[in-house]
């Protein structure tokens, strides 16, 4: 019963922000989905929770700062989490503008249960590449091409990254090369997909697209 009620309370103060619509809070809740896990990504288990929210156009990034720490702070009491990433998102665009993770010490890979919130830290980044408008023309998955090829180059660099440092780990074992190699590509795509909002599957499908259309020249 107890556990039903903490659920039913979560929603009533979610439904509550939504409610809100770009009033006091200026921003606007639209979605939420909880990632807890005994294993997630190869790090350890945690409660995390990541927030999607909206703010209507034209506002300037010191104002989108204060909205993302006023949100982080009030999202963070609706459950016990380990960490929590708030996206937010300009009005009518497809990619988070900005996002800003509460975790310990300001790193969302670094959750992990029975860590005190005294560690913890508010870190956000922009993604100006992602505020312009622009048309539908040419986007798959809600992407522009442009978009598209920003992602293909952040994967090939981070490919790139991979390999220099598995060739440094094991300079002689060709294997523990591409085994250790492996393992950091799934574990830094994953952050290239979360970062832009698509799935693994939407991500290989832009590497192909960018392979077939020599995007790397």
């Amino acid at each position: 019963m107890r556990k039903i009620f903490q659920i039913s309370l979560i929603f009533i103060m979610v439904i509550f922000i939504s409610i809100d619509s770009f009033g006091q809070n200026k921003y606007r809740l639209v979605r939420y989905k909880y990632l807890d896990t005994s294993k997630w990504n190869n790090f350890l288990g945690s409660k995390r929770t990541q927030f999607d929210i909206e703010v209507k156009e034209n506002i300037e990034d010191e104002e989108i700062k204060e909205i993302l720490e006023k949100a982080v702070i009030e999202l963070s009491e609706l459950r016990d989490v380990d960490a929590i990433s708030v996206r937010l998102y300009i009005e009518n665009t497809n990619l988070p503008y900005a996002i800003a993770d509460w975790a310990p010490y300001g790193a969302w890979n670094k959750a992990e249960t029975g860590i005190p919130k005294s560690v913890f830290k508010t870190s956000i980044t922009f993604y100006p590449e992602h505020k312009a408008k622009e048309s539908s023309k040419g986007k798959k998955y809600g992407l522009s091409l442009e978009q598209r090829k920003i992602i293909y180059h952040e994967i090939c660099q981070s490919q790139k990254n991979t390999r220099q440092i598995a060739e440094k780990k094991y300079p002689s074992d060709i294997m523990k090369q591409y085994d250790y190699m492996e393992d950091l590509d799934k574990k830094y795509e994953s952050e290239i997909c979360r970062k832009y909002f698509i799935t693994d599957d939407q991500k290989c499908r832009i590497v192909d697209e960018g392979v077939e259309n020599n995007w790397s020249e």
